[in-house]
């Protein structure tokens, strides 16, 4: 309640209150007040009535985030959750407070442990009165986060979490409240004052990161802010690997530098089968003499070695390896039908393996060995498929200059791979033929091609060997197709031959073979149609396409989506001609098509369904009825008609429309079109949809358009009489005087949808019968 309704309220208690009991009765009010609890409260306006104070009663902290503010009554809840109505000097509010009977809960900034004041906004008024509030403020303290504040690695398998106080036992031993990505936690948590120490599965030296969740205060139950911390694992220590390095020397890797004095000791080593010496440390390796070994598996075992870092004992303390003997070439192949490779059983010595002099392949020319490893790359004249020996001399193992026992290998040839073949399909078609059968995925990748003045696209179409590719319009004259990053499929040999020539062939001038609409072509809107032919690559699109009508019409957009599919879209206003429709003429860089053998067809949308030219005396009365055939309405005002009429001699004029309804024709519904001068007795006075000054006459004609220019994107048209030529269909319908009209013929309904564009067969005789029907009419199908 508002406080000057209040003052209301007060002012007639005060006059019940002066007219109340007589002398003679007991003052209730003095009794009362003796039993009544003493009140801090304002007497409003000189009256008896005692409004009570609205305070802020308390504030406290229920979290390190959250705060409330309790009234001593329930206060407006309007007022009461607006977050402007609070203040915390040294804290931000954020969200919407909460209110729950006289307390308002709101979420803070974090908290410190000090004391903070609440201050509410002194637009604060109490809920059953409206009474403003008095006292504004009250103070409360603070209550710290609960954060973790580190964690660490203790071993390869514990790991500690700090927090900033200690925390509830419960909680924080509870393993179920503990995780950490990556590993796995087992055991029940140890804490030590703010300390817990957990039990984590094999950590490696990635940073990891533990959360807590459910872990209070032990203090005072306060939740956690901050929940995880990061810390970096500690690997185990392992033997990773050994390795023969020669028929006498081998080698124990660790995956961490070994400390040096228990690694160089020859007692911590075991090889059964051989006897061990000399331990030299490097890094992570440990290089160790041997007896002489076999080509045979041998397990080492190491003991007593440990991690220089932090004395880490051994995890993993065994590897097996096998044993070298003899220093062999170990295989031959061809990579290329230019190129081969030679393999060691161990790297050769680079000088000598790099040596062309030291290789012969009879049948062959090398040069330009490389080395990398155990492998030697050499060039070579071109192969063919047959066998080959490649002998080695020369040349000893890098490791212990070991000479080759075996020295030779032998291999297969690999014949080159080439283009073979290049033609024209077409004038937009190339075909390009391989040796052998490509890889498919580079064989239809279309940047794996170039032709010079021929630009390509789409994508190759791989068949066998050959390769079909869409070309841009080619001329007769000479070209070249190059061919690179493709290979063949059976052993990935590159190309050796990657071009060939070949004569394009000269564009043809295009046909037009069938016109698809994707719906009926209604002149009042535009139409897509699907237009098929050939030689369509090079039609530039809108231009490249018009109609063979009256305005030469051409699309409003298109596509040209292949060299014998164009989609494009006609627009509404192209005039009629019969079934015969319009040839569809498309022109490319080499010419144009005579003729469509499918033509476009446009149907009237709107047909011009009566004619009345007038009543004698009164030949300005007259009206045009219009009939829509489509199935869907008409809206002719957004559509933009014109009424043309023509009198006797052949003269146009666009009439001015005036719209009296909306003018939107329901499908095969009608519109009226009729003079200003027509008048409330005309019998289609009340059914008129527009006006226009008068114009009708005997030997006169009409036309429907979208243009205000004569003869310009006709929708229908009627003439009469003698109308001269150009101002009717085919044939002039039967003249038309005073008192009659001329009515459409229906199309197998009662509507009026015959339209042969021939005004004479589409028309009925002259009548005096008159049935003007405008959009308030009913349609009729």
């Amino acid at each position: 309640m508002k406080r000057g309704a209040v003052l209301v309220l007060l002012f007639v208690l005060s006059l019940v209150l002066a007219c109340g009991p007589s002398d003679s009765t007991p003052d209730a009010s003095t009794d009362a007040s003796a039993d009544a609890p003493k009140v801090d409260a304002t007497t409003d306006a000189g009256a008896d009535v005692v409004v009570t104070p609205f305070d802020v009663s308390a504030a406290a902290a229920t979290s390190a985030t959250s705060v409330t503010v309790t009234f001593d009554a329930p206060p407006d809840p309007t007022e009461a959750v607006n977050l402007a109505n609070y203040a915390i000097p040294g804290l931000f509010i954020s969200g919407k407070p909460a209110l729950t009977a006289s307390t308002v809960t709101m979420t803070t900034s974090p908290q410190l442990a000090i004391p903070y004041t609440l201050t509410v906004s002194n637009v604060m008024t109490r809920a059953s009165d409206a009474q403003p509030i008095a006292v504004t403020v009250a103070g409360f303290t603070g209550r710290a986060p609960f954060k973790i504040t580190s964690a660490a690695s203790v071993d390869s398998v514990t790991a500690t979490v700090a927090f900033d106080a200690p925390p509830s036992t419960t909680s924080a031993t509870t393993l179920a409240n503990y995780s950490m990505a990556g590993l796995t936690l087992s055991g029940t948590p140890q804490l030590t004052g703010n300390v817990v120490t957990l039990t984590t599965s094999a950590q490696t030296g990635a940073t990891y990161t533990v959360t807590a969740s459910n872990v209070t205060r032990a203090s005072d139950g306060e939740p956690l802010l901050i929940s995880s911390a990061t810390f970096t694992g500690t690997p185990t220590f392992n033997v990773s690997s050994a390795a023969s390095t020669g028929n006498k020397k081998m080698t124990v890797t660790f995956d961490a530098p070994p400390d040096p004095t228990s690694a160089q000791m020859p007692a911590n080593y075991a090889v059964p089968g051989l006897t061990v010496s000399a331990p030299s440390v490097s890094g992570n390796v440990v290089t160790l003499t041997t007896t002489a070994q076999t080509a045979t598996p041998f397990t080492i075992t190491v003991s007593n070695v440990t991690r220089a870092s932090d004395t880490a004992q051994l995890a993993v303390n065994t590897a097996n390896f096998t044993g070298r003997t003899s220093f062999n070439v170990t295989a031959a192949a061809s990579v290329t039908a230019t190129s081969m490779t030679v393999t060691f059983d161990a790297p050769p010595d680079a000088t000598q393996a790099q040596t062309a002099a030291n290789y012969a392949v009879s049948g062959l020319t090398l040069s330009s060995p490389m080395l990398s490893g155990n492998i030697v790359t050499l060039t070579t004249s071109a192969q063919t498929a047959t066998t080959y020996l490649v002998t080695v001399s020369n040349v000893t193992r890098a490791s212990d200059t070991d000479p080759l026992v075996t020295s030779a290998a032998g291999f297969t040839g690999r014949a080159p791979f080439d283009v073979s073949n290049a033609s024209s399909g077409s004038a937009i078609l190339l075909s390009v033929t391989f040796d052998a059968a490509p890889n498919v995925s580079q064989a239809t990748t279309l940047a794996n091609y170039s032709v010079a003045g021929l630009p390509l696209n789409g994508t190759p179409v791989l068949v066998g060997n050959t390769v079909t590719i869409n070309t841009s319009a080619q001329s007769a004259t000479g070209y070249t197709v190059k061919v690179t990053n493709v290979t063949r499929v059976s052993d990935s040999e590159p190309l050796l031959v990657n071009q060939f020539a070949f004569t394009g062939t000269a564009v043809q001038p295009p046909t037009v073979t069938n016109v698809v609409a994707s719906t009926t072509a209604y002149n009042t809107g535009s139409t897509s149609v699907t237009i098929t032919g050939t030689a369509f690559t090079s039609v530039a699109c809108p231009g490249g396409i018009v109609l063979d009508d009256f305005d030469a019409t051409k699309p409003t957009s298109c596509t040209v989506n292949s060299d014998t599919q164009i989609t494009a879209t006609f627009p509404a206003g192209i005039r009629t001609n019969a079934s015969t429709g319009w040839n569809v003429l498309v022109t490319n860089i080499a010419g144009t098509n005579a003729t469509s053998s499918v033509k476009y067809v446009p149907v009237a949308g709107l047909l011009i369904s009566e004619v009345y030219t007038g009543t004698t005396g009164n030949t300005d009365h007259e009206f045009l009825e219009l009939y829509n055939p489509t199935p869907s309405s008409i809206d002719t005002v957004a559509l933009g008609i014109h009424i043309h009429i023509r009198n006797g001699t052949g003269t146009d004029t666009d009439k001015t429309l005036t719209a009296i309804t909306t003018a939107v024709v329901p499908s095969h519904g009608f519109l009226l079109v009729v003079s200003s001068a027509s008048a409330s007795g005309d019998a289609w006075f009340t059914n008129r949809d527009y006006t226009y000054s008068f114009a009708l006459v005997a030997q006169g004609g009409a036309y429907v358009s979208l243009s205000a220019t004569a003869q310009a994107k006709v929708i229908d048209k009627v003439g009469w009489g003698t109308q001269p030529a150009g101002g009717f269909e085919d044939t002039a319908a039967t003249n038309v005087v005073s008192n009659d009209s001329i009515e459409r013929k229906p199309a197998g309904g009662a509507g009026h949808a015959t339209d042969t564009d021939d005004n004479s067969s589409d028309f009925n005789a002259p009548s005096t019968t008159l049935t003007p029907r405008g959009t308030v009419d009913a349609p009729q199908p």
